[in-house]
């Protein structure tokens, strides 16, 4: 009776045993459950899983290519939903975990982050997306995640993507694995909501860039009050550059001297008058 008392007792702690391995052989130890919320590498965020010690392994390599998108080459525009795309593969890695954010580099989250696959990606500290454990595992040593990003307010500017990356061993454990960086940077269509392709003034401006001063030729196909104004990337007016109360029709090259304290880049001129308002690119490079 106790030699079956014994062995039933055996039998039992086996059993735990196998199940209990059989389990973890199934552990990402990418943190199934996600990674935790200030892990993509950013200089805000400063570390990754690996260098925060919650994951073990080679140093942290940066690699390129991670992370795209379907944000045209103009540069995304505000207000605008855009599918974001992460992919990993490497030989003989069956898991995999990642964590993104898109920050300015003091950490500011632009733009909003949306879950399009609950059951492969969730959001971590309000403004991390990272996986869920039905989105660790593999097929042919890649795996994909997608995700939307609502693009953030005019004047934003450029947004980076930043990326950790675990490329996970496997062996139930949270040593040996690998972690990687990446990141990928959109710009913002600077001339979104802002250009129009109708120029009811036929206008030409020059030189490009300007330096000190911008000439403009235009058009008036009847006497107009006409209004030429400086404005920011943001929409406001930087300088008051011409006013006239009775431009008389015909043909005009209009000199106008800038700002002495103007800096260097990218504004627009605003052509305000009866016949319509006109938006001219203007660089200015002293």
């Amino acid at each position: 009776m106790f030699m079956k008392k014994i062995l039933t007792l055996l039998s039992v702690l086996v059993i735990f045993v196998l199940i209990q391995t059989l389990d973890k052989s199934n552990i990402a130890h990418s943190s199934n459950s996600g990674a935790v919320a200030g892990h993509t590498g950013s200089p805000a965020d400063g570390s990754t899983c690996n260098t925060s010690g919650c994951h073990t392994g080679n140093a942290v390599l940066p690699i390129t290519g991670v992370i795209t998108s379907n944000i045209p080459p103009s540069g995304y525009i505000p207000g605008t939903v855009y599918t974001m795309t992460a992919s990993v593969n490497q030989a003989g890695i069956n898991r995999f975990g990642f964590q993104i954010s898109p920050q300015a580099n003091n950490g500011a989250y632009l733009g909003t982050l949306q879950v399009t696959s609950p059951t492969t990606t969730k959001i971590v500290g309000g403004k991390y997306i990272t996986h869920t454990s039905g989105g660790t595992s593999a097929t042919a040593n890649s795996r994909t995640w997608n995700f939307n990003w609502t693009a953030p307010p005019t004047g934003t500017g450029n947004v980076t993507f930043y990326g950790a990356f675990n490329f996970a061993n496997n062996n139930a454990s949270t040593s040996g694995d690998n972690i990687k960086t990446s990141s990928l940077v959109v710009t913002e269509n600077l001339t979104s909501g802002l250009v129009s392709n109708a120029d009811p003034y036929s206008s030409v401006l020059f030189p490009v860039p300007a330096n000190d001063q911008t000439t403009l030729r235009l058009y008036l196909a009847e006497a107009a009050s006409l209004q030429i104004d400086l404005i920011t990337l943001s929409g406001h007016i930087a300088a008051e550059l011409y006013r006239v109360q009775n431009q008389q029709p015909g043909n005009h090259e209009i000199s106008m001297p800038l700002p002495a304290d103007l800096s260097d880049g990218l504004y627009f001129l605003r052509i305000s008058g009866e016949q319509g308002i006109a938006m001219k690119k203007l660089m200015v490079n002293r």
